[in-house]
């Protein structure tokens, strides 16, 4: 049905890109919403996003089936194709006090076009501690990668409502932005859902022994995203180095 509809009155271009929303109101459970940016992968995105949710809410085995109510998907064609692919990550400097901005820019190869650049920027906080750290920047599902592997929890629902919201959080990133991320020593613990930042050890320990199966630890990067006029591909890293009192180097 989504493919008779975008190809009623005309083929979709060999070269094309395609901005689109998808709405689907499942009731009492809430309303999904996906809007992205998809390019030179003719209807797959949209489809995707589209049949996701509705293939997870309609045959979850976690409780009773949901059902939407109303659906609506918006496309635009475009007659060309924007992609770009992650080639490396250049920093400004490799050496920042806590608090201080790492700044640097990425190196993009689009398509058929010539290279660029895009800037990037991420303010470290005050309290990082000292030691070596890698800025990574990434397309969207490397990003999805992360958020999948630090926040475990948050993929892994046990009714019905965790499920809505693990299928709405599988959305969330762009295809035409740049994620950048660093892996910092924050973290704290789930409980079930339930995410608890900043515990004392003893409390922590305590939790994980009453219920070890229902708790998990886990970290938190610090993110920053970047607009830019591509379908992104690939991912990079730098290396940098926090010193609160950088010492003379001979």
């Amino acid at each position: 049905m989504l493919k008779d509809s975008l190809w009623a009155n005309r083929d979709l271009p060999e070269r094309h890109s395609i901005e689109y929303t998808v709405d689907i109101d499942f009731g009492p459970m809430g309303k999904y919403h996906a809007a992205n940016f998809s390019s030179d992968n003719y209807t797959s995105d949209v489809s995707s996003d589209l049949t996701r949710p509705l293939a997870a809410m309609m045959n979850t085995p976690l409780g009773k089936p949901v059902f939407p109510r109303r659906m609506e998907v918006k496309m635009t064609v475009l007659r060309v194709r924007k992609t770009a692919e992650i080639l490396a990550l250049r920093l400004e400097r490799h050496s920042y006090k806590p608090g201080q901005t790492v700044r640097g820019e990425v190196l993009l190869r689009p398509f058929r076009a010539e290279r660029m650049t895009r800037d990037v920027a991420m303010t470290l906080p005050e309290d990082l501690p000292d030691g070596q750290y890698t800025l990574t920047v990434s397309d969207a599902y490397g990003w999805l990668e992360r958020r999948r592997s630090e926040l475990p929890h948050r993929f892994e629902p046990r009714t019905v409502e965790q499920l809505f919201q693990a299928v709405k959080e599988v959305v969330k990133p762009r295809l035409n932005r740049l994620y950048a991320y660093l892996a910092a020593p924050a973290g704290g613990l789930a409980v079930g859902s339930v995410e608890l930042e900043y515990l004392p050890g003893s409390l922590a320990e305590v939790l994980s022994r009453t219920a070890p199966t229902e708790t998990k630890g886990y970290k938190r990067s610090i993110w920053a995203e970047f607009q830019t006029d591509y379908v992104l591909s690939g991912k990079a890293s730098a290396q940098f180095v926090v010193e609160k009192e950088p010492r003379r180097r001979h």
